[in-house]
């Protein structure tokens, strides 16, 4: 929705009747970011392990896929990608350590990418009471992602867990505060009586 060209009755009542969503977004964000935060060694681990995981079950649906559309162009393709998916998530469950390792580079510019979008939506609602945490959060994400790049290899390990679990923090922070703050917000002025 543009907020430019949006009745700004609508977009109060759509961000009020967001709230709760964005407080418990936010409060997810906090457990998770503390979680990992508390353990950045198994956090690393545990997100390496996991993109394995999604990747294997990638590659059987590719494979699945591949041989449901076997007459088709596209089997050969698919085929090939599913092999591709299956032989990453291998490769990451035989040594999830060095799919951390690269899993490291992969998270930097994820920080990278979520601060400038988050920079981006606070610049295009500054109206917004909380627009600040926003802003803020973004920051930090490109700060995050840029000393993730910076101390890669040798301190990819536990940075990957430890920042992972900061931008969770940083992000859980801003989306609270957005919930906590829609009660006040007001895009629109209420008409006046001429007078």
């Amino acid at each position: 929705m543009d907020p430019s060209t949006a009745n700004p009755e609508l977009l109060d009542e759509a961000f009020r009747a967001t709230r709760t969503s964005w407080i418990v977004l936010g409060i997810v964000g906090l457990v998770t970011g503390v979680v990992a935060l508390a353990m950045p060694g198994i956090a690393a681990l545990a997100t390496s392990l996991v993109l394995a995981a999604v990747l294997a079950v990638g590659g059987i649906a590719r494979l699945v896929h591949a041989f449901q559309v076997r007459r088709w162009a596209w089997f050969f393709g698919n085929l090939v990608l599913g092999i591709l998916y299956l032989a990453a998530a291998v490769l990451i469950f035989a040594q999830p350590m060095l799919g951390a390792l690269s899993l490291a580079l992969v998270v930097a510019f994820w920080c990278i990418g979520v601060g400038v979008v988050q920079i981006g939506s606070a610049l295009s609602y500054p109206r917004l009471p909380a627009w600040g945490w926003m802003l803020a959060s973004g920051v930090a994400g490109i700060v995050l992602g840029v000393l993730i790049l910076s101390g890669w290899p040798a301190a990819a390990l536990w940075a990957l867990g430890l920042l992972v679990g900061m931008e969770l923090v940083f992000s859980g922070i801003s989306e609270l505060m957005v919930g906590l703050s829609i009660p006040q917000l007001r895009l629109h002025e209420p008409p006046t009586a001429p007078g």
